[in-house]
């Protein structure tokens, strides 16, 4: 009879006798899952090692381009350090990003003497290249955003941080406070070249390499590699 016990048992003792067997079929399932844990560690660590590589040059970079520009009085026009902090970021993700923003400045500042350590432009820009890094890694490599909303969203938020920081550092130095527009306005004056190539040059780079390899992404959407 249907659901009696003695219908049940030769069920069960089937795929008793089934599981006995064929014993290699759990030591499979243990031995892909071994392997795939394996070759999870490994691409986490190559993605690191790789970002520390990557955010590594474009430190590099950033200390070594101003120099050329400044040579021919053309670095507060340019701005030649925000690009490859900008390009960390979309690269090596928010956590490199932010450590080449906060880095690259203080570098150049030891070693180059620009950005000046006084008045504070080193300090300032300190927080301007992180939140830089920080949020074109976060935006774009975490969720997702297209190339120009993250980018333009982390410009305006890195002038916005350098105002707000500027506006309390200032007079705790003995200069004279800075108004938290003023960044935005030097945006669109002095520095405007530099914002430009900054929105034409990033996500040109950013598609160039993105269609040529997938080995430098891993990004919300993406498949994993």
């Amino acid at each position: 009879m249907p659901g009696s016990p003695l219908n049940v048992a030769p069920a069960e003792g089937h795929r008793r006798r089934r599981a006995k067997d064929c014993p290699g079929k759990d030591n499979t399932k243990v031995f892909l899952r071994a392997t795939s844990t394996r070759n999870l560690r490994g691409e986490l660590s190559f993605v690191k090692t790789r970002d520390l590589t990557l955010g590594a040059l474009f430190i590099a970079l950033g200390v070594l381009l101003p120099v050329f520009f400044h040579m021919v009085g053309l670095g507060k026009a340019f701005l030649p350090m925000h690009l490859p902090v900008l390009l960390a970021g979309f690269f090596c993700g928010p956590a490199v990003g932010l450590s080449v923003g906060a880095v690259t400045p203080l570098l150049s500042a030891v070693t180059t003497g620009m950005p000046p350590l006084m008045p504070p432009i080193a300090q300032l820009m300190v927080v301007e290249l992180a939140v830089y890094g920080l949020l074109t890694g976060w935006l774009y490599r975490r969720l997702g955003w297209g190339v120009y909303p993250a980018l333009l969203t982390s410009m305006l938020a890195g002038r916005v941080a350098y105002g707000l920081f500027a506006y309390f550092l200032m007079p705790l130095v003995g200069l004279q406070r800075v108004p938290v527009w003023a960044p935005l306005a030097y945006a669109v004056g002095e520095s405007l070249p530099g914002v430009v190539i900054q929105l034409i040059a990033v996500p040109l780079v950013v598609g160039l390499v993105e269609r040529s390899t997938s080995v430098l992404f891993t990004r919300a959407g993406s498949p994993e590699r």
